[in-house]
């Protein structure tokens, strides 16, 4: 990972699990004294989940530093990831509200990027050392702040950034990629079961199948791997897909 200052790229190295290590500074070494702005990147050597890790010390580098106009450069990084990037701080200073309340508090931003990259609450709550209600509660106020509904937007978000999983993809059915993108859509597994007329159970398990057939762990990697985006234009589209799929299968029973 490098910062970008005043035209000049400033390495530093990421070690072990930076996002829960809160106490330390981060980039000691790198001097912003007479710097106005500052741009962070991954180096062609990180590995493209690191972007979380990355937005995680432009907003320790903001919290140290709230003059600096600082941004995020990465090709994952849209219009859709604008309320998190302003949730975060990372604007410039000319595009951030007055208004601060929607900004993370450092806990906050510390657990929505443990999620976005892939852990559960119970992980982030052991990781961190925290009662899990205390992480329920700041997850809910920081997917909020960010702009985020619900649980399938968390992760397909999550999948963004993430990238497209490099794991060899099998064919799905289209009833299997229709009830993973039902899931993403509404953020439940029993949201999907009553849309779809299935069991819960039964959703949950043939999702855990689908998950083992593409070597995914966890959510964010499952709708990265089948390209699962937060494109509201797309989402809307394939709402009206999973529909008229719904539809015709009833119709058929």
């Amino acid at each position: 990972m490098y910062l970008i200052i005043n035209g000049h790229k400033e390495y530093f190295a990421v070690p072990g699990n930076p996002i829960a290590r809160t106490h330390c500074p981060p980039l000691p070494d790198v001097p912003l004294r007479e710097t106005h702005y500052v741009t962070g990147e991954l180096s062609p050597d990180d590995a493209p989940d690191l972007i979380t890790t990355l937005l995680w010390y432009l907003y320790l580098v903001r919290q140290a530093h709230p003059k600096l106009n600082i941004r995020v450069s990465d090709s994952r990084i849209n219009d859709a990831c604008q309320p998190l990037l302003s949730a975060l701080g990372l604007q410039p200073a000319a595009d951030m509200a007055h208004d601060h309340s929607h900004h993370l508090t450092r806990c906050e931003a510390r657990v929505l990027l443990l999620l976005l990259g892939g852990l559960s609450v119970t992980q982030v709550s052991e990781l961190l050392c925290r009662d899990i209600r205390t992480v329920s509660t700041q997850k809910v106020r920081a997917i909020a702040k960010a702009g985020l509904e619900h649980n399938g937007d968390l992760h397909l978000l999550g999948a963004q950034l993430y990238g497209r999983s490099p794991v060899r993809r099998p064919p799905l059915s289209l009833d299997d990629y229709a009830m993973i993108s039902v899931i993403a859509l509404t953020g439940h597994v029993s949201h999907t079961a009553v849309l779809l007329g299935m069991p819960e159970r039964t959703v949950s398990r043939r999702k855990q199948v689908i998950m083992k057939k593409l070597g995914v762990e966890h959510d964010v990697a499952l709708y990265a791997a089948l390209g699962l985006s937060m494109d509201r234009k797309k989402a809307g589209k394939l709402k009206h897909k999973i529909a008229a799929h719904i539809k015709l299968r009833e119709g058929q029973l």
